[in-house]
């Protein structure tokens, strides 16, 4: 589970699973495509 949220004009993202969820690879490239698409909704 992913959640955004705003502090001192930053975004912050944090993520949570369980390990047996998700190995950290997987955690890795989620984080990074959630990471790409807040990129992409914030530009002027």
């Amino acid at each position: 589970m992913g959640y955004l949220k705003r502090c001192d004009g930053r975004i912050w993202i944090e993520f949570q699973t369980r390990r047996e969820l998700m190995d950290r690879r997987r955690l890795e490239d989620t984080a990074a495509d959630l990471v790409d698409r807040v990129r992409e909704g914030v530009r002027p």
